[in-house]
């Protein structure tokens, strides 16, 4: 620190005391004769710092202005190592009121000051000068007191010489590196004691895939049966509302048959015997068929063989009528075909309704990757076992348009209420596997986050590594 100037009033023996223009390279000596106020200015000067001198304490302040006056003040220019200059100001009078005031030397009056009060100061002058009161007195006060070479240890030379900041940095240092490696051994704990409670997880990495694929297959499963238990429905009722309808088809196609081969029979006979009549009436066989005629026939005139024509061509026209229909029958009987032949191949579409995976197997075929069953699920009763060749027997009848309604209704429901019983038992096992995976989930998340610690407190021991 360099003094710079300084000014004071009623301050110990000087009424009035001015000094400009200190220099700031050199020595510099003040001499005169005893009480002649020498001390005074040093006096002055640790006031000004310090709000006390060495020789009055605080409660002996009032003694510091000059004899008979009320009160003494200070101006103190100086600059510290920062290379700025700065003006403190101090002012106590004989009432005990003591104040003080640090601002930079060139700051106008509006600014607002460093600090202002005696504590505020006090802490911004140390962290300008960088010592306090008593390091200042040792330096200060020395030859006065005691006219010998001080320790070069001393509390006082160290910190003139700027060693207690560097003591203090090293056992500041110090402790920081004791409180460090503590740190890293707690650290260490912790980390031990997170690699303990990750390895209690036993976390297996094909565990989730394997509840995951199981989990597929079940949800396939479930929605396979459900497609299947509404295509049984639909195919079914399209049948039993075909059913009657060919049916009365078939019945409607025999008759029309029926009536065509008699109209081609009448049609026939109705031909030959006009054939008979007008182009051979002279045959035998001609005469035979007058003669069963006018004897069968009591209303039958000579007149009356023009009509045979007519009949014969008319039962022609019949005979292609009913043909027709009976075609266009054959056509309808044929078109329901695909109706049976619908529900047969759904019914031969129907797996063994084996497709649900055992509970406590994984995809990967390991019993350990799947949670243990329920045991009121276990012990849940099972459904009829499939009667395969009743159903091929059914599915046979049904493309042959042979099975009645109450066979299908019956022998559909049989199947339908197996595939419910395997869509329970599928739900079943989804409703484990998701509580399954909801908690392996848990576990992979906690591993994750301990995982995560670790990573933190690894990074952490690795700075206090690089710190210590």
């Amino acid at each position: 620190m360099i003094i710079n100037s300084v000014k004071a009033e009623n301050v110990l023996k000087y009424a009035s005391l001015d000094l400009q223009d200190i220099p700031e390279h050199g020595l510099i000596a003040i001499t005169g004769p005893n009480e002649s106020g020498k001390s005074s200015i040093g006096e002055t000067v640790c006031f000004a710092l310090f709000g006390r001198t060495f020789s009055l304490d605080y409660d002996d302040l009032p003694k510091i202005i000059r004899w008979d006056e009320t009160h003494c003040s200070v101006v103190l220019e100086f600059t510290p190592s920062d290379g700025r200059r700065y003006r403190l100001e101090r002012f106590l009078d004989d009432t005990g009121n003591h104040s003080a005031r640090l601002a930079v030397a060139d700051a106008s009056e509006q600014e607002e000051p460093l600090a202002r009060g005696i504590e505020q100061v006090a802490d911004k002058v140390y962290d300008l000068i960088g010592y306090e009161f008593e390091e200042f007195i040792e330096s200060f006060y020395l030859a006065q007191r005691e006219i010998t070479t001080p320790h070069p240890h001393s509390y006082a030379v160290k910190t003139m010489a700027g060693l207690v900041t560097l003591e203090y940095c090293a056992e500041a240092c110090r402790e920081d590196h004791d409180e460090t490696l503590a740190d890293i051994d707690t650290r260490e704990g912790d980390l031990s004691r997170l690699q303990n409670e990750v390895e209690e997880l036993e976390i297996d990495p094909r565990l989730m895939s394997g509840l995951e694929s199981e989990h597929g297959q079940v949800t396939a499963s479930m929605a396979d049966a459900n497609r299947r238990i509404e295509e049984l429905d639909n195919a079914s009722r399209d049948y039993q509302d075909a059913l009657p309808r060919r049916q009365k088809a078939l019945g409607a196609r025999g008759r029309s048959g029926f009536w065509a081969f008699l109209s081609l029979l009448l049609g026939a006979f109705a031909g030959v015997a006009w054939y008979l009549l007008t182009r051979m009436p002279e045959s035998n066989l001609t005469l035979k068929l007058s003669e069963f005629v006018n004897s069968n026939l009591s209303f039958w005139e000579a007149g009356m063989v023009a009509w045979l024509l007519y009949a014969a061509v008319a039962f022609a026209f019949l005979f292609l009528f009913f043909m027709l229909r009976r075609s266009m029958l054959a056509g309808q009987v044929k078109g329901m075909d695909p109706v049976a032949q619908t529900l047969s191949s759904a019914l031969d579409d129907l797996p063994g309704l084996e497709t649900v995976l055992p509970p406590t197997e994984a995809a990967n075929g390991s019993t350990e990757a799947s949670p243990a069953v329920d045991a009121d699920a276990a012990t849940a009763p099972a459904a009829e076992p499939v009667d395969r060749a009743a159903r091929g027997r059914l599915s046979q009848r049904i493309s042959d348009w042979q099975a009645t309604t109450m066979d299908v209704r019956d022998g559909v429901g049989v199947e339908q209420e197996q595939l419910r019983h395997e869509m329970e038992t599928a739900a079943q096992r989804k409703s484990e596997l998701d509580q399954a995976i909801a908690l392996e989930q848990a576990r992979l998340d906690k591993a994750e986050q301990l995982r995560e610690m670790q990573g933190e407190i690894r990074e952490r021991i690795a700075e206090g590594q690089r710190h210590s």
